[in-house]
């Protein structure tokens, strides 16, 4: 007898206009576009929240690039190159069968990828992002509300499709966060962003049961306060065993006027992510790291991870809200 046991790696992105992405769709590579591993990804979207259900996703969908009503053009972001990445990680090195000859009983291990995006252009922590603001230009609890909203629903999908004999284990893997260009230009913001980001860092991990972060390094010409950010940005990192840092430095942008990634840029960032999640959280070594964009100058490798100048911290055993069953987790959350 054969059976299989589907596992359901979980990712949120998070983050404003970077996350989103503002490359065009049609420059998104065709070894990406026509890779059959983005078929096996379960993806759910909000982009730029103030165009509502026109820049969101109909619930659960397949990975490709989206259409945002202010840009006028399918766009992307880092999720496009990532995803292609780890599902080829885990279709090699994870996926397998396990035989139990006294039984004759086969079980097939199946790991597959959910990635839940949620960005906003044009936001800073210091404001929308901050969890006690309950304001207008709030965007904390929306985001809570459609992530938690996604979980549920990619429950109740994976599970409408199961075998009689298959069974699914949901694992919330990781939370990849790209913002700070909204804070680097004020003063203000900028000084309070080290704070502002370990609280918001705290509050998600607790409200989504996830332990593991990477965090970005902004570029943005722009910015007066750039490095005070990303400096900032490295302290909180330093002192966080738990969290990772992405260099998004050195990337192409769309035009000197225009200093949004190019999708160039947000493959090579996917690819970075890829790696810092593989090497440095699931701590392999796997051959596929090896994987090499054409476009990706050795250079730009330079400010990849800062996790290496890290103290040796003790890693947390436990965490409070690991274990927790989704729904049991979303109860008291409005999901509309």
């Amino acid at each position: 007898m054969e059976k299989k046991k589907i596992i359901v790696n979980i990712f949120i992105l998070c983050g404003q206009s970077n996350m989103c992405g503002r490359g065009r769709g049609e420059d998104l590579p065709l070894k990406i576009k026509n890779d059959e591993n983005l078929n096996k990804v379960y993806f759910n979207y909000q982009n730029d929240l103030q165009f509502g259900d026109l820049a969101k996703s109909d619930g659960w969908t397949i990975l490709k690039p989206q259409l945002n009503p202010m840009l006028k053009y399918t766009h992307f972001g880092p999720e496009m190159s990532f995803s292609m990445l780890l599902q080829d990680f885990y279709d090699k090195e994870l996926n397998k069968e396990e035989k139990d000859e006294e039984n004759n009983v086969t079980e097939i291990i199946e790991n597959r990828i959910a990635i839940i995006k949620f960005a906003c252009g044009s936001t800073n922590l210091h404001t929308n992002w901050n969890p006690e603001n309950q304001g207008e230009k709030a965007f904390y609890q929306p985001f809570l509300n459609f992530v938690n909203k996604a979980l549920i629903e990619l429950e109740d999908l994976v599970n409408q499709h199961l075998s009689e004999n298959d069974s699914v284990e949901f694992v919330r893997k990781c939370i990849i966060w790209y913002q700070g260009e909204g804070d680097a230009n004020n003063a203000t913001n900028s000084k309070a962003y080290y704070d502002n980001l370990k609280n918001f860092v705290g509050k998600i991990r607790e409200e989504f049961s996830i332990n593991d972060v990477i965090v970005t390094e902004i570029q943005w010409k722009f910015a007066k306060k750039e490095k005070q950010l990303n400096m900032s940005i490295k302290q909180v990192v330093k002192e966080d065993l738990d969290m990772k840092l992405v260099s998004a430095r050195g990337l192409p942008v769309l035009s000197a006027k225009n200093q949004h990634l190019n999708a160039k840029a947000s493959v090579i960032l996917g690819e970075r992510y890829f790696k810092c999640f593989v090497k440095e959280i699931l701590n392999s070594n796997s051959p596929l790291l090896e994987y090499e964009n054409e476009n990706e100058n050795d250079d730009d490798n330079e400010n990849e991870s800062s996790s290496s100048t890290k103290p040796k911290l003790q890693r947390r055993n436990s965490f409070k809200y690991r274990n927790k069953i989704l729904k049991d987790n979303l109860e008291s959350v409005e999901t509309n």
